[in-house]
């Protein structure tokens, strides 16, 4: 007895498919909600109280004058340049981090922060009035933003060689700090004491006294770096794997790693520039979301979400239980000792 072949078009060709974990799902949902929470406390408490069903007319248009001008104009900036500010620090350090399979590459510790802080202070301290150059007025947001730009570019020219390894673009990363803290120093030694105390404020980190002109930028630069990063998402999901079995995939490395690292860094220098380096965020967000969504490594939406959640939360912390306080003293506060944690685990790690 012959056993008959089927023929071609009988087949059942199994098609791959993405497969979404109800549990991921929800609890990005989830996270959303507590951010929208910590958003809706914000704009409704201050020294002028705020019902949140005020709150919520105002928002979808409605509302009285006082109340509008209050929230629209006031307290609006500030809760939107703290939801950018940790979304884009969020996904920043997921991607830092996940391209350099080292949970201490975030953008705090590469000098990409520190790096854009020094170009302000500089331009704080030598030239306060701002910088003209062919008729535009580059002043310390500009600096900012430039000056991490400008440290990106040296930190990836120095540490790629065919990819980004580890523990050389860490390294380079803490020599990149220590030359921009030596930077800020010098320009505090030589700065006047009011220049001094604008440099202090500066450093801290904060949200006080955001306008329309910081959210604008800084969501303009979330929205295009977000859209390259999805543009790489498939790529950068292989990418996990290694790099061999990347380039056995046909997956681009180089332009993978261009379309990922570029808006990270930029992202990054888009908040200092926006308010202040806010250190610590970019370091632990990545790190909770991994271990909340039970992922190898760092998702970026949930790191975002969760970016902005300890972002706005310490705001709150700052303003109310600390006497309108910095909101980067209270991530500093917090993140130290997980930084303290995360090095003594990857010391184990190393040393097992």
């Amino acid at each position: 007895m012959t056993a008959t072949l089927p023929r071609p078009d009988e087949l059942v060709w199994p098609v791959p498919r993405m497969r979404i974990k109800r549990r991921g799902v929800l609890l990005t949902l989830l996270l959303a909600a507590i951010v929208v929470i910590a958003a809706l406390v914000e704009l409704a408490s201050g020294p002028y109280f705020i019902p949140l069903a005020d709150v919520a007319q105002v928002v979808v248009g409605g509302g009285d004058r006082i109340d509008r001008v209050t929230v629209l104009d006031w307290r609006m900036p500030r809760v939107l340049v703290g939801l950018g500010v940790g979304v884009a620090l969020g996904a920043a350090g997921a991607i830092t981090q996940s391209l350099a399979r080292n949970p201490l590459a975030s953008p705090d510790l590469l000098g990409v922060s520190m790096g854009a802080s020094a170009a302000a202070v500089t331009m704080l301290v030598l030239l306060p009035a701002g910088l003209v150059i062919g008729g535009v007025t580059i002043g310390t947001l500009g600096a900012a933003f430039l000056g991490g730009i400008l440290v990106s570019v040296v930190i990836t020219a120095l540490a790629y060689r065919g990819g980004l390894e580890s523990m050389r673009l860490v390294l380079i990363g803490v020599g990149v700090n220590a030359l921009a803290t030596a930077v800020i120093s010098l320009m505090l030694v030589q700065s006047r004491l009011a220049q001094a105390a604008d440099v202090v404020s500066w450093l801290t980190g904060s949200l006080e006294a955001r306008t329309w002109g910081q959210v604008v930028p800084l969501w303009i630069t979330i929205g295009v770096g977000m859209s390259l990063i999805a543009l790489a998402a498939f790529d950068f999901r292989v990418t996990h794997l290694g790099d061999a079995v990347s380039r056995a995939l046909g997956v681009p490395i180089r332009t993978t790693l261009l379309l990922l690292w570029i808006p990270a860094v930029v992202m990054t220098a888009a908040t200092v520039a926006a308010a202040g380096p806010i250190t610590f965020v970019a370091l632990a967000a990545p790190q909770l979301a991994r271990l909340l969504y039970r992922s190898p490594t760092p998702p970026v939406i949930g790191s975002a979400l969760v970016a902005a959640a300890l972002v706005l939360y310490a705001d709150l912390l700052a303003r109310y239980a600390l006497g309108s306080a910095p909101v980067g003293i209270v991530t500093s506060a917090l993140g130290a000792p997980f930084l303290l944690v995360l090095l003594i685990r990857v010391n184990r790690k190393v040393t097992v």
